[in-house]
């Protein structure tokens, strides 16, 4: 038991080491996004973003891996066999059923377009399972069907209005593609296992990137992400004239507040989110007060 305690615990710094890139891309691409350049190695919502992204994509890789041994390929090309393509089946059934509750937990559940979607998937995906077919039949709508949620989702977001939703349900058919063509074309020899860990971290990289840049502000902050409450901040009267030189001057009450989102906070600034498409930093010194109005469910 002890040795097995100590084989695991080495694993430790490597995991750290994983979450910590995982945060670090999320929220470079975050600030990226709004133009906003800042050197945030030691910020503490590095950590916080890294652990979120590995709840969100972590259980979808595991699901695609599940029965995967290093070092076994028995099931490689060129014949794919039908307990590969059945294990694929089952793992893409419990991608989307997972996609469904992670998605109603971070943005309520909602019967939109790509929630109806995904539903539809998993209804199909059960049907496949359930309907007695030819085994030529069943593999290939089986490993036909593998494949058709890509890139369904794919052009809901390149022709439709972008959502945090369907950016969450794309990233995690994205991340089960890319697993489940790894397996499908798993292959023995040095040159080839080099080239699926590459696209793998590619994978894993790219989901952080999407992740930082389409999600984060779609996400409630009590759940990891960058989605808050507006607040209203008071500015000290000797500091008004300069901040009415920026972009927040028509957003100046007349008791000197500021009811506007701050979109990310170093420790010494706030970058105001002014619309339509600015965002402005001042000095949290230019601030004498802030308060917030609950909701409901913040009470």
């Amino acid at each position: 038991m002890t040795e097995q305690l100590t084989k695991y615990a080495g694993l430790i710094p490597l995991a750290a080491i994983f979450v910590y890139i995982l945060g670090y891309i999320s929220l470079s691409a975050y600030l990226q996004s709004y133009g906003i350049d800042e050197n945030i190695g030691l910020d503490f919502n590095i950590l916080k973003l890294g652990i979120l992204l590995s709840i969100i994509i972590g259980p979808v890789i595991f699901l695609s891996f599940s029965t995967f041994k290093i070092g076994d390929y028995s099931n490689a090309v060129p014949e794919v066999s039908d307990g590969l393509i059945n294990t694929l089946h089952d793992a893409l059934g419990y991608t989307i059923f997972y996609s469904l509750n992670i998605s109603g937990l971070l943005f309520k559940y909602t019967w939109d377009v790509p929630t109806i979607c995904m539903a539809a998937f998993l209804v199909i995906g059960f049907i496949l399972n359930k309907v007695p077919l030819k085994p030529t039949a069943n593999k290939f709508l089986k490993g036909f069907f593998i494949m058709v949620p890509f890139f369904v989702f794919l052009i809901m977001i390149l022709e439709y209005p972008f959502s945090g939703k369907n950016g969450l349900y794309f990233l995690h058919i994205m991340v089960y593609t890319a697993c489940a063509t790894l397996r499908i074309f798993n292959k023995e020899g040095i040159t080839y296992q080099i080239s699926k860990i590459g696209i793998m971290i590619t994978t894993i990289l790219s989901s952080s990137n999407v992740f930082g840049e389409f999600l984060m502000d779609d996400i409630p902050a009590k759940y990891g992400g960058e989605k808050r409450l507006t607040k209203t901040y008071f500015i000290n009267d000797t500091e008004l004239e300069k901040i009415k030189q920026t972009a927040l001057q028509p957003f100046i009450g007349k008791k000197n507040e500021l009811t506007l989102q701050v979109i990310y906070d170093n420790g010494d600034s706030y970058y105001f989110k002014v619309p339509p498409k600015k965002v402005v930093s001042i000095p949290k010194s230019y601030i004498g007060a802030g308060e917030t109005t609950l909701t409901k469910s913040f009470r």
